[in-house]
């Protein structure tokens, strides 16, 4: 018999994490659990990122599109997470550090 591997993504999700998950080109998917975002390596089924700078649910997120330079190098692979306060937050996912932060003001 073969032994099968159960892949478990963590948290609960919140109300207003409801449908917070988007899908890249790049067999990554992304989605809100409370306030962290979880990255999924699709092919692997396994977590390779756990984002966790927000201090209230995370309401909104999308991959950016992914870039090259005119030597085809790849430029940063970018994702963008909104919260319920108004922050929003420009992941470097390779890094797992922000790129860049701005508030839109409180949301409701």
């Amino acid at each position: 018999m073969t032994s099968q591997k159960l892949t478990v993504f963590p948290g609960p999700v919140l109300e207003k994490n409801e449908q917070v998950i988007d899908w890249g080109t790049h067999r990554l998917l992304a989605y809100a659990v409370n306030s962290y975002v979880v990255v999924v390596d699709t092919v692997s089924m396994q977590v390779i990122q756990t984002l966790d700078d927000h201090s209230t649910p995370v309401t909104a997120l999308h991959w950016a599109p992914q870039r090259y330079s005119n030597n085809n190098d790849a430029k940063p692979l970018l994702l963008a997470t909104g919260d319920q306060s108004g922050m929003i937050l420009v992941w470097n996912v390779a890094e797992g550090s922000i790129h860049m932060s701005f508030n839109a003001g409180t949301l409701p």
